[in-house]
């Protein structure tokens, strides 16, 4: 249960684990199936990889990264380009 607001649930997550024919309260924030450890941050739940401690990025981080990435690989094959302009014209773009 997540209630980011904290108006219904104090921790503002909670969750539970069926263990027979019962469910028990989970005390340590993680799925075990997922491997992922989860908190509660501002309006969104977070995820966190158990063995690494890394965060799962929601989509829109997502894309932003990947925007970053894309920008970067642009302008890496321009710079390349131009480089190969140089040294066309015998200019050393190193040297530069």
């Amino acid at each position: 249960m997540f209630d980011p607001k904290g108006e219904w649930i104090k921790e503002q997550l909670r969750g539970y684990r069926l263990r027979g024919d019962f469910y028990e309260p989970i005390t340590d924030s993680r799925s075990e199936p997922l491997q992922l450890r989860l908190i509660a941050e501002g309006q969104l739940i977070s995820f966190y990889r158990e063995d690494s401690g890394e965060k799962r990025l929601i989509p829109e981080e997502l894309n932003a990264a990947l925007q970053r990435e894309i920008q970067a690989r642009q302008q890496a094959e321009r710079a390349e380009r131009l480089a190969t302009r140089l040294r066309a014209l015998g200019v050393d773009p190193d040297a530069v």
